[in-house]
C-alpha cells in the first residue's frame, strides 16, 4: 500500500504539470473605439478566449456550441464588486466548420464579443485606458491558410451624400456608393419618376422637402443593391425616401464582407393593396433567402413616398416610417 500511495504522490504533480494551458497573444487592441476579429481553431469543446490588461487582470470567456458563455474574472480583486453581474450573455453558435471567427467590439458605453459574426457577450467597459490583448490557447491556432486577423479603428463618422456630380465628371455615379447589382443611375425626384400607379392619381407627389436631397437615386432591374459605408459601421442612423410601386423597396443595412445583411423593405399585399413592411435577416445576392424578424400591416396605399428610416445601437434595431417608429427589435446582430 506504501509503493502504491508514494506513486500517486509522484505522479499527480506531473499531470497537473502537462494539462497547464500554453497561450498565444493573438492581437493588441489600442484603442479606445476599434473592432478586432481574428480567426481560430474550433472543436466540438468550442474555444477559450481571454482579454488581458495592461495590468495583467484578464477577462476569460469559455465559449462552448450552444451554451452561454463561462465567464471568469482574474484576479477578481482588480474588477468592481458587481462587474459580473452585470454581463449580457446569449447562447454560442455552433458553426459546421473547423475555423471560425471572434471579434472583439471595443467601446466607451459597453464591449461586446461575437462568435462567428453572432454577439455572445456585452458588458461594460473594464479598461477605459491602456492596450488590451486577445489570446487563446496555442491549440486554437488555425492553419496558416486560414489564418487571418485585423484591427480597425471604429471613432464616431458621419456620412451624407449630396447627389450632385459636376457635369464634366467621368463618372455620373457618386463614387461614394457601390453598385453591387441592378441598373442605378441619378434623377431628379421633381422629374422622372412616375406619378401613376395603376392607372391611379396619387394623392401625393414627391417634392423636394419630402427627399433629403433634390438629387437621389433611381434603380431598376429583377434584382438592384446599392451601398455605401463600411462593413464595421455597427452604430448609425440611415434614412432615405422611397417610392414603393410594386415589388420590394427599402433599406438593407448591417452588410457584411460575405453579404449577409438585415433589411427594412415594403411591399404591397394583394388583398388590401397597402404596404406591409418586414424587417429580415438574409443576403443581397438574388434569391438569397431571407428570415423575416417582424412584420407590420399599414393603411399606406402603394406609390406613395414613405420616409423609410433604420436606427442601429449594437443589438438593437429601431424602423421608422414617416418618423413614427413601427418595429423594434433586438436581435443577434453583428
Amino acid at each position: 500500500m506504501k509503493r502504491i500511495a508514494y506513486l500517486l504522490l509522484v505522479l499527480l504533480p506531473a499531470i497537473a504539470v502537462n494539462a497547464a494551458e500554453v497561450w498565444t497573444n493573438r492581437m493588441d487592441v489600442a484603442d479606445r473605439h476599434a473592432l478586432a476579429s481574428m480567426t481560430c481553431g474550433w472543436s466540438k469543446n468550442g474555444l477559450t478566449v481571454q482579454l488581458v490588461a495592461t495590468n495583467h487582470a484578464a477577462i476569460e470567456f469559455r465559449l462552448a456550441p450552444g451554451r452561454k458563455p463561462d465567464v471568469r474574472l482574474t484576479p477578481e480583486r482588480l474588477f468592481p464588486n458587481d462587474f459580473e453581474d452585470r454581463f449580457q450573455l446569449s447562447p454560442v453558435p455552433s458553426p459546421a466548420t473547423n475555423v471560425v471567427s471572434i471579434a472583439l467590439r471595443r467601446q466607451s458605453h459597453a464591449w461586446m464579443l461575437y462568435v462567428a459574426d453572432e454577439p455572445v457577450a456585452r458588458f461594460p467597459e473594464p479598461w477605459a485606458d491602456g492596450v488590451v490583448t486577445i489570446r487563446h490557447p496555442v491549440r486554437a491556432l488555425p492553419p496558416a491558410d486560414a489564418r487571418d486577423q485585423y484591427v480597425q479603428r471604429t471613432a464616431p463618422f458621419r456620412f451624407d451624400d449630396t447627389f450632385m456630380v459636376a457635369a464634366t465628371a467621368t463618372n455620373q455615379f457618386p463614387e461614394t456608393w457601390e453598385r453591387s447589382c441592378g441598373d442605378w443611375h441619378l434623377h431628379s425626384v421633381t422629374g422622372s419618376v412616375s406619378g401613376t400607379v395603376s392607372q391611379r392619381k396619387l394623392s401625393r407627389q414627391p417634392t423636394p422637402a419630402h427627399s433629403p436631397n433634390f438629387y437621389s437615386l433611381e434603380g431598376e432591374g429583377p434584382h438592384g443593391v446599392v451601398l455605401a459605408g463600411e462593413p464595421f459601421y455597427h452604430r448609425y442612423r440611415f434614412r432615405a425616401s422611397v417610392q414603393h410601386n410594386g415589388g420590394t423597396n427599402g433599406l438593407v443595412f448591417l452588410v457584411t464582407d460575405t453579404g449577409a445583411c438585415h433589411g427594412f423593405t415594403a411591399c404591397t399585399d394583394p388583398k388590401t393593396e397597402r404596404l406591409v413592411f418586414q424587417l429580415w435577416r438574409g443576403g443581397i445576392a438574388p434569391h438569397a433567402p431571407r428570415q423575416v424578424l417582424a412584420t407590420v400591416a399599414t393603411e399606406l396605399p402603394a406609390g406613395q413616398w414613405t420616409l423609410m428610416e433604420v436606427r442601429i445601437f449594437d443589438d438593437r434595431v429601431s424602423c421608422l416610417a414617416d418618423n413614427i417608429e413601427i418595429l423594434r427589435q433586438r436581435d443577434r446582430i453583428a
